[in-house]
């Protein structure tokens, strides 16, 4: 019993053709010289090392986003602290009027100065407030927009990273494939093929047939 050269598949010693691809078997083209079969399989264990150490890390394609993510956006310190600038204004003009209304003679004079920097306190009042209140919101939002964009930016940085992973590891399915007919399914891993590879190198195997039935018997 040997295995097909150029698609690996078991085949009995009476048989001409393989089965599963019908190539010849024990074509006299078909076999490789030592150094040519040692320099195969090296080629092979490398290209295995590899792939088999991409397709344990490599993640799905769709866990990442093959889109530039979109930026969350920094607010600006006026745009919390108008709304006190407003309301400011407002207190202003309504205390200041108010004591006019009352105060309408002019012996009143002193209660209206006493209206008017009433009014300026209670402006002034709210304006310190609304500058306390809007530094804190903005320095709040800009933070939480700061992570949010790093995150969203790790998140690309390593999506790229994996389709490259990805990219590559296809590459090397399309490398491998050039190298499975050396050996059979069932021991197209780094591992045996290395095994496969020192015992050829040692003598204690001619071929890879040899190779696998001494590894087969340990």
């Amino acid at each position: 019993m040997g295995f097909c050269k150029k698609c690996g598949a078991y085949y009995d010693e009476n048989d001409e053709l393989c089965y599963h691809c019908g190539a010849k078997i024990n074509d006299p083209e078909e076999v490789p010289s030592k150094d040519e079969l040692l320099k195969e399989l090296d080629a092979y264990r490398l290209i295995l090392d590899e792939y088999e150490y991409l397709k344990a890390v490599v993640k799905p394609e769709s866990n990442y986003s093959s889109f530039q993510p979109t930026r969350t956006e920094k607010r600006s310190f006026i745009r919390y602290f108008w709304p006190f600038l407003v309301i400011s204004f407002i207190a202003f003009c309504i205390i200041n009027a108010g004591a006019r209304s009352i105060c309408d003679t002019s012996c009143c004079q002193r209660y209206l100065a006493i209206g008017f920097f009433v009014a300026i306190a209670i402006a002034l009042v709210i304006l310190l407030y609304g500058y306390g209140f809007a530094k804190r919101k903005q320095a709040e939002v800009n933070r939480d927009a700061s992570i949010m964009n790093a995150l969203t930016m790790d998140l690309y940085t390593i999506g790229q990273a994996n389709q490259e992973k990805v990219n590559r590891l296809r590459e090397l399915s399309s490398e491998k494939s050039k190298y499975d007919h050396l050996v059979p399914e069932g021991y197209r891993d780094f591992d045996h093929v290395a095994k496969i590879q020192e015992l050829i190198m040692q003598d204690k195997a001619a071929t890879v047939e040899e190779a696998i039935a001494i590894i087969n018997a340990i």
